[in-house]
Order: structure tokens, then sequence, then C-alpha cells
């Protein structure tokens, strides 16, 4: 399950060399639900392992005083004589922010529309909006303004992850795995970004280089739980099923109610009782 929605906050004195800002979960948040799929791909393939290539970008300064407005899709009812204002746009980012907390879409995205207005050289405020379209269900337009944070930032990991699992809900498997490889790349230490490549890897059927990835995520995050089911499929389809039975059975004493875990519980269990093929 891809998980990682986050906001980026407007204070950015503290991060311009590490290009790294404070972050909040998103309540009700748009998750694309990858676990599923990957779950019904383990039940009917196994793989071959290819090698994953990784990739980069360095990371680019915008001069923001020599920038002037642009006209960027997801903005709607803004006047046309909006002038570059970096600290109005923070305050925009910020109302944006409850906004979208309190489950107020429509408004979120007007105010994080000003801020891009205010400050468009800001990969936050582009990062934000195409959260906020993400969650209305605009993914074209969300895809716009990931894009376009990576193209002022391109070492942005949440933006990568984000923009990998819209392409991934599209079936475009192939760049979504290049989008989750420069998350990881930029941040290795990144549990969604791992597990979302396990999940695309897996639905094209690489386990073992799916397993991999699991494996990675819940090193780096054990109370991952839909990761750890992710590595119990995974065990299960190379014919490790005590193991899977022990990674689905952690989950289910952490979250007793969890369905995913249980269906995966129930599926080890039928083939550990059938009897071996001779």
């Amino acid at each position: 399950m891809s998980r990682n929605k986050k906001l980026h906050a407007s204070k950015k004195n503290d991060r311009e060399a590490a290009k790294r800002p404070l972050w909040w979960f998103v309540g009700g948040a748009l998750v694309l639900l990858l676990s599923v799929t990957v779950a019904q791909q383990f039940s009917r393939q196994k793989s071959k392992v290819q090698p994953a290539a990784s990739s980069t970008g360095s990371v680019q300064v915008a001069n923001i005083e020599k920038m002037q407005p642009t006209a960027l899709q997801g903005s709607t009812n803004l006047p046309d004589d909006v002038e570059i204002d970096i600290d109005e746009a923070a305050k925009h980012l910020n109302r944006g922010n409850v906004l979208l907390k309190q489950g107020k879409t429509d408004e979120a995205i007007l105010q994080y529309s000003m801020a891009v207005r205010r400050n468009p050289e800001d990969e936050d405020m582009h990062y934000n909006l195409g959260l906020a379209l993400a969650v209305k269900g605009d993914r074209a337009k969300a895809k716009t303004h990931y894009i376009e944070a990576l193209r002022i930032y391109p070492d942005f990991t949440e933006a990568h992850n984000n923009l990998g699992n819209l392409l991934a809900a599209e079936g475009k498997l192939d760049e979504a795995i290049e989008h989750y490889q420069s998350a990881i790349t930029t941040s290795p230490e990144d549990a969604s970004a791992q597990n979302n490549l396990g999940s695309a890897l897996a639905r094209q059927g690489k386990i073992s280089e799916a397993f991999r990835c699991f494996q990675e995520a819940v090193r780096i995050q054990p109370d991952y739980h839909e990761a750890r089911c992710n590595l119990g499929n995974a065990l299960i389809s190379i014919g490790r099923i005590d193991e899977g039975i022990s990674e689905f059975s952690i989950v289910l004493e952490q979250q007793p109610g969890m369905a995913l875990a249980k269906r995966g519980l129930d599926r080890a269990r039928k083939l550990q009782s059938k009897p071996s093929e001779k």
C-alpha cells in the first residue's frame, strides 16, 4: 500500500542547504491501495530476477526575485495581476494545509493555487497543490504539479514517490518504477518508497526483486503492516510458507482486524495443508 502522502510546511530558511522541510501527515489523503493487487499477483506467478537501474538528479536552485508568475493547471478563480510575494505564498500554503487536514479539499486547492501564483518557483507550493488535487481525484493536474516540483527540485523524494503512485495506478509501471528508484536513491531509508517499488515490481511478476524491497521496508519500519503483508505474500510465492505465516501472524498480533493479513494467513495455511507434490 502506498502511503507516502505528506504536507510541506512553509518555513524554508532552515532547509535551503539540505532542502528538507518539516512534514505532517494528512488525514484522509488519497491512498492508492496496491497491496490487494500485489497479493493477487503473488498468487498467480513467480518471476525472474532482473536488475533495476536507479536514477537521480542534481538540485536546481531557483532565483525567485527574477521569476514572473506563471499560469498553471489547478489555479481557479484567481486574479490576473498577482505579484510574487514569498511571505504571502507561505501564508496561503499554511492555510491550505489546515483546510486539507479538515477535509476541505476545494478550499485547500484554492489556497495552494494562490501560493503557486505568489511563488511559482517553490517546489513545496507545487507539491502540496498536487497532493490536494490527487485527494480530489484530479490525477492529471496532480501529476502536472508533481512534475513541476521535480523540475524545481529533482531530489524531492516524496514528489517522486507520489508521482510514482499515480503512474502505477494508471498501469504505467516502468515509469512508476523509475520514480520509486529515484526516491530511494535520494532517501534509501524511505520505507514507503521501498514498499511501493516492491508492489510495482510484483505486478510485473518480478517477485524476487519485490521480495527484497518488502524486506527492506520492514527492516526500516517494523510496524509497517502493509509492507509486512506484502513480504508475507512474497515469501509464500517463493515457497517459504512457514515464514510467510510468521509475517502475517506478527501483523495480526499488532492489528487483529487487518483484513489483508487475515486473507494472507488463510491462504498460507491452506497451502501449508496441501500434500506436497512428488
